[in-house]
């Protein structure tokens, strides 16, 4: 079976051995949570995931790799917010005065 994580891989299992084995793969690619995974029904090789990042991939456990990729790559929040404060910082710095500016999760500020 596979599985994904908030850890941004994908791990496919062999129930056949242990858990103390650990996972047969692990896939590395997704720049953020991977939210979900599932066979490609015309192939038992290859299976697709779904991810916080914005993108969609299909993986080929022959060749251990990423095949395709679909969407387009998102920034994490965490990052987008930190750019933000840094316009809004160098906007306000570039007025010349002295501003009080305060910022919260919802981007407001």
């Amino acid at each position: 079976f596979v599985s994904s994580s908030v850890d941004r891989t994908v791990k496919v299992w062999d129930i056949r051995s242990s858990a103390k084995e650990g996972s047969a793969q692990t896939f590395v690619g997704h720049k953020g949570d991977v939210n979900g995974v599932d066979f490609m029904p015309s192939d038992g090789n290859a299976f697709c995931t779904c991810s916080e990042d914005g993108t969609a991939r299909v993986w080929d456990m022959r060749s251990y790799q990423e095949v395709a990729k679909f969407g387009q790559l998102k920034q994490p929040q965490a990052q987008q917010q930190q750019q933000q404060q840094q316009q809004q910082q160098a906007a306000d710095q570039n007025e010349g005065g002295t501003n009080a500016t305060s910022t919260n999760n919802d981007t407001t500020t």
